[in-house]
C-alpha cells in the first residue's frame, strides 16, 4: 500500500523563477511561476521542507498540482522537469546561488503543457524517476528539503510560449504542491523463511 506525502513552499523565498532573456533575471518575489518560454526561457522552481519520505523506499509518483494564474493558450508549450540533485538543499538566495546548483540527471517532458484557464488545477505529468533518484542518494533522509524546477532553458516551447501558474506570493493556499507516493521495495530474492514470511507464504 502506497503511503501519501504532500506539501507546499512555506516562505517567500522558496520559489521563485530563474529567465535569461532579453537579459538574465531572477526572481524569489514574482506572484507568478512561468511554465515555458514566454520570450524568456523560463525556469520556475519551489523548495518542499519536511519531505517525509524515507531512504529506500520505492516512488510510486510523483507529480506537481498546479493553479493558473491567467489564462494562456497559443503556440505549443513544452518543459521539463528535475530537481536539485542535493540531500536538504538550502534556502535560495539570489541568482549566483541557483546557478551553482546541480540538477538531476533522471528528467520528465512536459510535452505539451496544455492551454491552462484562470482558476483551474493542472498536474504535471508523473516525475517518479526523478524523486526515486534524489533519495536514492547517499545522506537522504525523511524530514529534508526538495527543489523541483519546470524549465525551458533550451526553448522547446514556441517562441514567446508560457503558461503562468500561482507562486507563494500569489496564492500561498494554491501554490504549487508536490505531491508523493511511496511504498516499501519487494522483498529480497530467495527461499528463505524470512523471505516466504515476508510474501505470506508461512
Amino acid at each position: 500500500m502506497s503511503t501519501l506525502w504532500q506539501g507546499r513552499p512555506a516562505a517567500q523565498a522558496n520559489d521563485g523563477f530563474r529567465a535569461y532573456l532579453p537579459s538574465a533575471s531572477f526572481s524569489l518575489t514574482t506572484s507568478s511561476l512561468y511554465i515555458g518560454d514566454g520570450g524568456k526561457h523560463y525556469g520556475s522552481f519551489a523548495r518542499f521542507l519536511n519531505v517525509t519520505v524515507p531512504a529506500g523506499k520505492v516512488i510510486d509518483t510523483a507529480f506537481i498540482k498546479t493553479r493558473c494564474r491567467n489564462s494562456g493558450s497559443g503556440a505549443t508549450c513544452k518543459t521539463r522537469i528535475r530537481a536539485q540533485k542535493a540531500t536538504d538543499p538550502a534556502i535560495f538566495s539570489d541568482t549566483t546561488d541557483f546557478d551553482a546548483r546541480v540538477w538531476t540527471d533522471e528528467f520528465v517532458r512536459w510535452d505539451p503543457v496544455p492551454a491552462m484557464t484562470a482558476g483551474a488545477y493542472y498536474d504535471t505529468p508523473d516525475f517518479a524517476a526523478v524523486i526515486q533518484e534524489i533519495i536514492g542518494q547517499p545522506g537522504w533522509a525523511s524530514g529534508q528539503a526538495m527543489v523541483v524546477v519546470i524549465e525551458d532553458w533550451e526553448q522547446l516551447s514556441g517562441e514567446s510560449t508560457s503558461r503562468e501558474t500561482y507562486s507563494w506570493d500569489g496564492s500561498r493556499t494554491t501554490c504549487w504542491q508536490l505531491n508523493i507516493t511511496y511504498s516499501d521495495p519487494p522483498p529480497a530474492s530467495g527461499g528463505g523463511p524470512a523471505n516466504l514470511v515476508a510474501m505470506g507464504q508461512i
